[in-house]
């Protein structure tokens, strides 16, 4: 039986926690389906094709970032927003 060939995209992933006084932990996970090659096929043969392998790697990184600080930000005001509406 002759093997598929592995066309999964590779995944970016951060998870981020902040962990308030209390001890209460708040904890985001975000992920971005990468658009660049996996370490067996990046290019370094050529200036050119390392450089555009390396930008699709720094932008699905770039996004995942902004994408957890976004995303890690609306948990903690809505947390924060629910205590102040309990304690009123």
């Amino acid at each position: 039986m002759k093997q598929q060939p592995y066309n999964k995209k590779p995944v970016v992933e951060y998870t981020a926690k902040i962990t308030l006084p209390n001890g209460e932990v708040i904890e985001k996970t975000v992920s971005t389906v990468g658009d660049f090659p996996s370490l067996e096929d990046f290019d370094l043969s050529t200036r050119e094709g390392f450089l555009e392998d390396f930008d699709h790697l720094e932008k699905a990184i770039l996004n995942t970032s902004r994408n957890l600080n976004s995303e890690i930000s609306k948990e903690f005001l809505a947390a924060s927003s629910k205590k102040n509406r309990i304690q009123k």
